[in-house]
């Protein structure tokens, strides 16, 4: 009787780990080994990636980084595993948002002119934004938008309005008077947020939800129309690879 007693314990903590397993692989995506294992490639690979984010490992299965840890071990449960998740896409956000920072766009200069750095509520705002948003309104929070003052050399004359200024987003956004039906939100006193619409968490830019979604909405139509009006014109498909830069201007 022990000894089928000990047969049947041993075959249930056979399936509770077979299970365990398989609810780890289903929750994060990946196959989880055994715990202990060693430094299967799974492991190896999680640890390259996320010590690029400033992410180290501090024991088998688990990692710890700025925003939080993550800890991939059949044992853990789901409630853990999800948070860790989340808290590892904190950690890629963070890396992601400092080397836009730290590079020679003109929507990062003006970000960094501004005071911005990286934290975990203006993450949070820019997701709450952007959800519901179309792909061109999510495109302008990037840093997606593009005029014809990328071509070379800068054009001095809006196509668009057919008046003697450089096509500019700022012009485009704001000012040119092809796209005044579109506008239904006065421009944003910030440079930043003219740009894309957003800034610093706590600027007067950003008082109002409300206000700050018609205007990435707004500024979401006036992208597409932009784009529509560019693609319409004779040469564009051949000129639009003379582009001085690429970085929205």
């Amino acid at each position: 009787a022990t000894t089928g007693a000990r047969r049947r314990s041993g075959a249930s903590r056979t399936m509770l780990r077979k299970r365990s397993t398989e609810r780890c692989t289903r929750t994060t995506g990946m196959e989880v080994p055994a715990d202990g294992d060693g430094d299967s490639h799974m492991v190896a690979g999680i640890t390259r990636v996320l010590s690029n984010w400033g992410w180290r490992r501090v024991a088998w299965g688990h990692w710890r980084g700025l925003d939080g840890e993550f800890i991939a071990k059949c044992a853990t449960p789901p409630s853990a595993t999800e948070k860790g998740l989340h808290e590892m896409r904190d950690g890629w956000r963070r890396h992601s948002f400092c080397t836009w920072l730290r590079s020679p766009r003109r929507d990062s200069r003006l970000a960094v002119a501004q005071g911005i750095v990286f934290d975990l509520r203006l993450a949070k705002t820019l997701r709450d934004l952007a959800k519901g948003l179309d792909e061109h309104a999510r495109a302008v929070m990037v840093g997606g938008m593009t005029t014809d003052a990328t071509r070379n050399p800068v054009p001095t004359r809006c196509e668009d309005c057919d008046c003697d200024v450089v096509p500019s987003i700022e012009h485009v956004m704001w000012h040119c008077t092809a796209f005044d039906d579109l506008r239904r939100v006065p421009a944003p006193a910030c440079a930043l947020a003219r740009r894309l619409g957003w800034t610093k968490v706590g600027h007067r830019d950003m008082v109002n939800k409300e206000q700050v979604k018609k205007r990435l909405i707004q500024m979401g139509w006036i992208r597409e129309a932009s784009a529509k009006a560019r693609a319409s014109r004779s040469g564009w498909r051949e000129r639009r690879w003379l582009a001085a830069a690429a970085d929205g201007e």
